[in-house]
């Protein structure tokens, strides 16, 4: 994966901050393209230096060309090595990413650095919004992993499954493909319980009803989305209605995004097709996250986001209705926001299909 240093670099040259510390593993990996447990990253306006311990350091500094990597032997002196790099390069304001340093964290950061630790995740957080043509490639090939998958699963599936079986088979077979894990645990639930957003899957036998499956591969740090709702048996007039309803929705969604259209326009597009048809209330989550490294990131799609599409966001597409004590349905894509509107990732079938009639 390529180096985004430079692009740190950049950024905090243009803002208000002399440096930035990057202690998150997922903003390390953004920044440097090398996974590790462990390490703090400063990236000035005008050079970076990873301080990492011995445990990665040959690699660290074999594989890293846009920084400076400075092996730590002793935690205890670790902070007076980082701090003598702060004040050789002048840094007064430190920012650090408040959203994923614990108070406990940040209290040490900050009574053993010489600088004043200020918020500035922002900072980062609007560069990974953005993803870079090779960014979108590895998006891709986590989808395709996934999608290749899910088709495999379908005949597999028995009514001597439960919905944990149907989880597990799934796992495997994303990892046969070439995952190097599942993106997040799959969210697998059946006939009532698929009115449950995200519950869990349990030892509970197939039955007739709506199955809908959530899941996702990881590859090569970057993960995939999807959401399927398969009908075990044939369905009812209102799952077809509800069904249908979700899936006019989903594809409302995706002839609407492009860039300049605000994520709260979104998420009410498909709020109000669903309240329209009948089913006010029954939407219980918000339409769309961002997904790259994290499998939730920037930007957001919901009643309340303030966020503007860019090109190079890549967000879900998930509305649902979920009616209690009865069945949901959650039909999931990720789509790449072009210049002129937006790329599908998932080629998968979105027709209701019947299993197991």
């Amino acid at each position: 994966m390529t180096e985004n240093i430079p692009k740190i670099i950049e950024k905090v040259r243009e803002s208000e901050l002399d440096a930035l510390i990057i202690t998150s593993e997922q903003n390390r990996f953004y920044a440097a393209g090398f996974p590790s447990s462990a390490g703090e990253l400063i990236v000035t306006g005008n050079e970076a230096v990873l301080f990492i311990d011995s445990r990665y350091f040959e690699e660290a500094r074999a594989r890293i060309k846009t920084a400076r990597v400075e092996r730590l032997t002793n935690r205890a002196k670790s902070f007076e090595v980082m701090g003598e790099f702060l004040k050789r390069s002048g840094v007064k304001k430190l920012g650090f990413e408040e959203g994923a340093l614990s108070y406990a964290q940040y209290r040490v950061y900050a009574d053993h650095l010489p600088a004043e630790l200020v918020p500035g995740q922002k900072l980062i957080t609007e560069l990974r919004a953005v993803k870079s043509a090779e960014e979108i490639e590895l998006l891709k090939n986590a989808q395709a992993v996934a999608s290749k998958s899910f088709l495999e699963l379908i005949p597999k599936i028995s009514r001597d499954m439960s919905e944990r079986d149907v989880a597990t088979e799934l796992f495997c077979l994303m990892l046969r493909n070439g995952a190097d894990d599942k993106a997040f645990d799959t969210i697998s639930v059946n006939a009532e319980h698929s009115s449950s957003p995200h519950g869990h899957p349990d030892g509970r036998k197939l039955k007739n009803g709506f199955l809908t499956i959530d899941f996702g591969a990881r590859v090569a740090g970057y993960n995939s989305d999807t959401t399927r709702t398969l009908c075990i048996g044939e369905p009812t007039p209102e799952m077809e209605k509800v069904y249908d309803t979700v899936l006019k929705a989903q594809h409302a969604v995706i002839d609407a995004a492009k860039p300049g259209v605000t994520g709260k326009e979104l998420d009410g597009l498909a709020r109000r097709m669903i309240a329209e048809a009948g089913y006010d209330g029954y939407f219980s989550h918000s339409l769309s996250h961002g997904l790259g490294i994290d499998v939730h990131e920037s930007p957001y799609c919901s009643m309340a986001s303030a966020d503007v599409l860019r090109a190079g966001n890549v967000i879900s597409d998930e509305p649902g209705i979920y009616i209690p004590g009865k069945f949901g349905v959650r039909i999931e894509d990720c789509i790449c926001i072009t210049e002129n509107g937006n790329e599908n990732l998932c080629d998968l079938p979105k027709g209701l299909t019947v299993i197991l009639a």
